[in-house]
């Protein structure tokens, strides 16, 4: 079972999308990077999975459970 599981994300704010449609998972003791511009939605995704922001859409699972 995948420690984080994210399916199909996407936030839209009235300035415009910042997430579309994201999806990934991670595995115990795998590295992943987050990258991108100022901008790009990095922050948007983390308060997502930690639960502090609503999503649009969305499938958040980590440790068994889904968000």
């Amino acid at each position: 079972m995948a420690l984080v599981e994210v399916q199909n994300i996407s936030k839209r704010y009235r300035e415009g999308v910042a997430l579309d449609d994201i999806t990934f998972s991670q595995e115990r003791l795998q590295k992943i990077a987050i990258t991108g511009e100022s901008g790009a939605g990095k922050a948007t995704l983390f308060r997502i999975i930690s639960g502090n922001l609503q999503p649009d859409t969305h499938q958040v699972s980590g440790g068994g459970e889904k968000q």
